[in-house]
């Protein structure tokens, strides 16, 4: 994920592409670090993303970074929305986009009802 060699960010979107393409069914491992991830212009990239690319399933993942030490070293970011916020509206923009936290098997990539699998039921 970090200083990637001999390759830039449209060849990965470029990979995405041809995935899809291909008929693959396509996750995202989608670092996440609230109060910077949900920011507008960030969820933006991110449903433009998606749509461009024909993602499948957005995988939510902790970036596990120390936010104390994030601020003291680039500084406070204002304006996230809430993570909560922030899948609500991805899902409003690109219903057929799932959630999820765990690799799918080929049998139950598009499980009935998946378009509707979001906000979760209250009673969860």
């Amino acid at each position: 994920y970090y200083d990637p060699q001999g390759y830039t960010f449209s060849d990965v979107l470029e990979s995405l592409r041809r995935a899809k393409g291909k008929g693959l069914y396509v996750m995202l491992n989608y670092l996440v670090f609230p109060g910077f991830t949900d920011r507008p212009d960030e969820v933006e990239a991110l449903v433009r993303l998606v749509e461009e690319t024909g993602i499948d399933m957005v995988q939510m993942r902790n970036l596990s970074i120390d936010p104390l030490l994030y601020w003291e070293t680039l500084g406070r970011f204002e304006g996230g929305m809430g993570m909560k916020e922030m899948l609500d509206h991805v899902k409003q923009r690109v219903p057929r986009l799932q959630y999820g936290y765990f690799n799918r098997t080929r049998e139950n990539f598009f499980p009935e009802g998946h378009e509707r699998d979001w906000p979760l039921p209250a009673e969860i």
